[in-house]
């Protein structure tokens, strides 16, 4: 594997901005850019400031670590030149991080044997506990190809701080609260629309 052009294809886009923007209107929802990495969006739920997340950027979301832009991160080791990941076995504990995480059986009938190879991405807390961030369909799939190892790149947490997202809705007075995308499911599109997430990420 070619790990300069993994990190480089997991650094780009997932979506196309333009044809976003588009379906976005198409449900009743402007969508406005704020480069280089945030932007506005307005629905029926309101108004939202997506902080540190561009559009079609995928996001990671915990209670630990918060909301943290994937596809920035995948983008800063490319940026930095780091094309050197560590290998990790697949054991029980690093099986132990799909806990929780829905695998779509979509997803992996439609993984090639080079996406299946690109390197998965961990970050550490500040207690130095890891967590999957990035690659959760790509270790499953490994694991049931009889795979033994898997190349990773790990965050410190000291890098957090530049891949940080936050969502806040933004109130009529000129106020602004942020919303806690750890828990339960938020929508700009209203209750019963799809989650504010499908504009962001595929």
């Amino acid at each position: 594997m070619d790990v300069r052009k993994a990190i480089r294809f997991l650094a780009e886009p997932r979506v196309d901005e333009e044809r976003v923007i588009e379906r976005a209107i198409e449900q009743g929802v402007i969508i406005v850019p704020f480069p280089p990495d945030s932007h506005l969006v307005k629905g029926p739920a309101g108004e939202f400031f997506f902080e540190g997340l561009n559009i079609g950027s995928e996001c990671f979301c915990n209670d630990p670590l918060g909301m943290l832009n994937i596809t920035k991160a995948w983008r800063l080791l490319y940026e930095i030149g780091e094309f050197a990941p560590r290998r990790l076995p697949i054991d029980e504990p690093l099986l132990g991080q799909l806990a929780g995480i829905d695998i779509e059986e979509r997803t992996l009938r439609k993984m090639t044997a080079e996406r299946r190879s690109m390197p998965i991405l961990l970050a550490l807390d500040k207690s130095n506990t890891a967590y999957l961030i990035d690659g959760a369909h790509r270790l499953f799939s490994r694991a049931q190809h009889g795979k033994k190892w898997i190349d990773a790149f790990l965050l410190d947490s000291r890098a957090l701080a530049f891949i940080s997202a936050k969502l806040w809705q933004l109130n009529d007075d000129g106020t602004r609260r942020e919303i806690d995308t750890t828990k339960g499911h938020w929508s700009v599109f209203g209750a019963g629309s799809p989650s504010g997430a499908s504009l962001l990420s595929v």
